[in-house]
């Protein structure tokens, strides 16, 4: 009896082990269309109305743009947060950490980051010591401040030393 048992239950796996190998697809091109469908995102339904077999909008990169501000020509974010230089830093050095850092941001280097009214050749890039890239604008390394919201400049003028970014890579030292 139990030798007829362990011969069907014997028997099932290696059914179940066929049936299973016999439902994959084992050609190139299925490999790389199973390999799309893993990589792409699931549909959340967001898209709406958008047609079968349309490619996804590619994804925004992140940017820095001039803009015309009340005060003048400013840098700012994607999001209209203004950037901000340091008078405490040596052009190509960034100095901003611990107590400084709480409030100020360095802002980001990335590779993939676009550009809106600045000339290239006046972007750059500082390694701070966590080993992280800071984005430079003519060798001055740039940040945010954590208290201001899209299109305010509450730190303007602060302590004496920090200014907004301008698009040449200089600072606006006008008051609010």
């Amino acid at each position: 009896m139990r030798k007829t048992i362990y011969t069907i239950a014997l028997t099932i796996s290696a059914l179940l082990a066929l049936s299973a190998c016999s439902a994959l697809d084992l050609t190139p091109e299925s490999k790389s269309n199973e390999a799309a469908a893993d990589a792409a995102p699931a549909d959340d339904g967001a898209a709406g109305d958008a047609q079968a077999g349309t490619a996804p909008a590619p994804a925004a990169r992140p940017l820095v743009k001039a803009v015309q501000a009340t005060i003048g020509a400013i840098v700012t974010t994607a999001a209209d947060l203004p950037l901000y230089r340091w008078d405490k830093d040596a052009p190509g050095t960034s100095t901003c950490y611990d107590a400084c850092a709480e409030n100020f941001t360095a802002y980001p280097y990335s590779d993939d980051l676009a550009f809106e009214g600045i000339a290239r050749k006046l972007v750059g890039k500082v390694q701070r010591r966590d080993g992280t890239w800071q984005l430079t604008l003519n060798r001055q390394p740039v940040y945010t401040h954590v208290k201001d919201e899209a299109g305010t400049w509450k730190a303007q003028g602060q302590n004496g030393a920090w200014w907004l970014a301008a698009p040449d890579g200089g600072k606006l030292t006008a008051k609010k």
